[in-house]
């Protein structure tokens, strides 16, 4: 199931949307680990939402994400920042 639609009817409620740039949603993959990594810093201080997806492309990475999404808890985040991360599951072991 993909939690995006649900979302973004959330954000709206708060005022917050792709069209006015007040909500980010990066669908992970090679190339994307920068990118993300600035919305994150950019997000946290103006107070927007970010939706980082497909995350279970890039386990390795999440360690660097989730110390930087530390220090900017650390730093004082503006009050209206939100960070929504998805993941496929992992496969049963058979």
């Amino acid at each position: 199931m993909d939690p995006t639609p649900d979302v973004e009817r959330v954000g709206a409620k708060y005022g917050k949307s792709s069209n006015d740039k007040t909500f980010t949603n990066i669908s992970m993959g090679q190339g994307q680990e920068q990118i993300a990594q600035n919305a994150l810093k950019e997000c946290a201080e103006k107070g927007n939402w970010l939706m980082i997806q497909n995350v279970h492309l890039m386990t390795d990475w999440m360690r660097i994400f989730e110390r930087s999404l530390e220090v900017e808890v650390e730093a004082g985040p503006h009050a209206d920042f939100r960070v929504f991360i998805s993941s496929e599951p992992p496969g049963l072991p058979h």
